[in-house]
């Protein structure tokens, strides 16, 4: 059960830290492009 829990909280950790590394990556770029 507790290691269910870890499981779920350290894939919602790696999706919000990939979700903003892509969305900085994008800002980053447009602003070089723009």
């Amino acid at each position: 059960m507790i290691l269910q829990w870890l499981n779920i909280r350290a894939w919602q950790y790696y999706h919000l830290t990939k979700v903003s590394l892509c969305y900085w990556l994008v800002t980053h770029y447009s602003m070089l492009l723009g």
